[in-house]
């Protein structure tokens, strides 16, 4: 598994365009206030994904995407 620093994930997730978060919001949820755990399994549900094969495909380390997933882990700035 190509295990990525939570630094370079946020750099990855970055550059995902925010018309499709917020289209999938609009569609899915009138709560603004829906967290990124909320928005997952929403969004793995709706799709009828598997969960553990989303976190194999995700290069994340299990514990962690289960963290994040469970609304256990949240998002620690990194500084370089």
């Amino acid at each position: 598994m190509n295990e990525k620093p939570t630094y370079e994930l946020d750099k990855i997730l970055s550059s995902v365009e925010p018309e499709h978060f917020n289209r999938y919001r609009n569609e899915e949820d009138t709560d603004s206030q829906m967290s990124v755990n909320e928005f997952f399994n929403r969004y793995i549900g709706s799709y009828g994904l598997q969960l553990s094969n989303v976190i194999r495909q995700s290069d994340i380390p299990a514990n962690y995407a289960y963290g994040i997933l469970n609304g256990n882990r949240t998002n620690q700035a990194v500084t370089e």
